[in-house]
Parts: C-alpha cells; structure tokens; sequence
C-alpha cells in the first residue's frame, strides 16, 4: 500500500500530459486530473491523504494562474474502494467517460532479473545505450511523500514552461507504439478472435501471446474493457 500511494501521486500528475493534447480556443477549458485512490473502508486514510495532497498542489497552481494560458487544473476523484475490480471499472470511467488518457503497462520480469529483487522502498533504474548497452541505478528511496511530491513539482514545471533545469530546449514530439513488440500475459473472461490469433501459449487462466505491437495491444486492450471490465495484460520482458 505504502508504494501505491506514491504511485498513484506520480500516475495522477502524469494524467495531465493526456488531458493537455486537447485543443480549446476557450482560456477556462480545465486541465482534468484523475486521483484514483481507496476513498472508502480500513485503507481510506491512505486514499484521502493522496487526494489532498493533489488538491494542495492543484490549487496552488490554480491560484497563481493555472497552466497553459491560464486553463485551471480539475480534479476528478475516483475511488477503487480497495478493490482490483473496481480499480479497473474506475479507470475505465476515467479513461472513457471523463477524457483522462493515460496508459501504464505492467510488466512480467524473471524471477532471476534485476527488478524482482528490488525490496520495499528501493528503486531501479535501467536504460540502455547505443554505445554503453544497459546501466542499472539502485538505491533506497527518499519516501513515498518526498518521491511523490519532486514526481509532482517535476511535471509541473515541464507544463508551465520551465525547462531550464531539465534541458536547454524542449518541444513537442509524436509518439508511436506501433514498433515496439512484445509477448504479452492476457487474462480475460472473454476470449475473441483477435486474442487467438496471436494467443502462443496457456497459463493457467491467462494465455501468452506471440510478438504484438504495444499500439496494437492497448487497442485491443482498451476496447476489452468495455467487454470485460476484469481484463488484465502485462507486457513479458
């Protein structure tokens, strides 16, 4: 839980990248926020100090302005009542019905790799280089409050313009998922056509897929969802 809340922080502000794509011609067009968090039952302290926190630093955008000419941050509450059910059925609502667009892929590593030996607050950060191949970064973590707010204040920054201390130049640049392939783990109560054209093995109760193209994935995976509000998929490294 304690992990959670820090993501959800980072989740809830990357959620503005999406909601920002919109074009308006009208100045007070908000900037909508999805906080999904447990706002009911024994873990709804938790769920309450993640909207809180949000509201904090939404309003003092708010009042110093807003972002992007002047357009207001909105948050949208979502409670998943501590429950995966119906932590997939709000994130349908919000992706579907409120113009929130975000996606994060969970992703499936060996029990001998890297990251399924970061413990507790630890962290790991891998990237590969043309020239370096892959470096890893591990260490402990400031915290879930310290991480979540520098995540916030980071992505702030980015929206209102001061790029100084990240970059000396930043624009806007298209991104596509249609190169990127991978197995994925599907688990889904309603099986179709698609999913058994690229199904390459069974586990269990979910399957493994062939090579798919992450674009092609999230498609299918966003339109599941209407059909199987329980549909899960993780990409397989």
């Amino acid at each position: 839980m304690k992990k959670l809340t820090a993501i959800l922080l980072i989740v809830a502000m990357m959620l503005t990248l999406g909601a920002c794509s919109k074009k308006s011609d009208d100045a007070d067009d908000s900037i909508k926020i999805g906080v999904m968090s447990t706002r009911t039952g024994e873990n709804s302290l938790w769920g309450d100090v993640i909207y809180q926190t949000v509201q904090l630093l939404a309003d003092e955008v708010n009042e110093n302005g807003g972002l992007l000419g002047g357009r207001k941050i909105e948050l949208l509450s979502y409670d998943n009542r501590d429950d995966a059910v119906e932590t997939t059925n709000v994130a349908r609502k919000a992706i579907l019905n409120d113009g929130v667009c975000a996606f994060i892929e969970p992703t499936l590593v060996a029990s001998h790799d890297l990251e399924a030996a970061v413990p507790k607050n630890f962290n790991l950060i891998t990237y590969y280089g043309e020239k370096i191949g892959r470096h890893s970064f591990f260490g402990q973590g400031a915290g879930r409050y310290p991480t979540a707010f520098n995540a916030v204040e980071d992505c702030l920054d980015i929206l209102a313009g001061k790029y100084g201390f990240y970059t000396d130049a930043m624009g806007p640049t298209a991104v596509t998922n249609t190169e990127e392939a991978h197995p994925y783990y599907v688990r889904t109560a309603c099986s179709d056509e698609f999913l058994q054209s690229v199904t390459a093995e069974r586990w269990e109760s979910g399957i493994v897929t062939a090579c798919v193209s992450v674009a092609d994935m999230l498609r299918w995976g966003r339109e599941q969802l209407k059909k199987d509000p329980t549909c899960f998929l993780a990409g397989i490294r």
